[in-house]
């Protein structure tokens, strides 16, 4: 039962770290650093997709 209840808790804290992070995302994205931001995803994906 305890471990069920740890686990909503850890589920809460998630959601609201996301809900955070959009919130943080789309101020940021409305802001001068719109570019900025998309230039960071590509770079990050691109960087997943090769690693060397």
């Amino acid at each position: 039962m305890k471990l069920i209840l740890y686990f909503l808790v850890f589920l809460i804290k998630i959601y609201l770290i996301i809900l955070y992070i959009i919130k943080y995302m789309w101020s940021y994205l409305n802001g001068p650093g719109f570019a900025q931001f998309w230039l960071m995803l590509l770079f990050i994906s691109g960087k997943k997709r090769f690693p060397y």
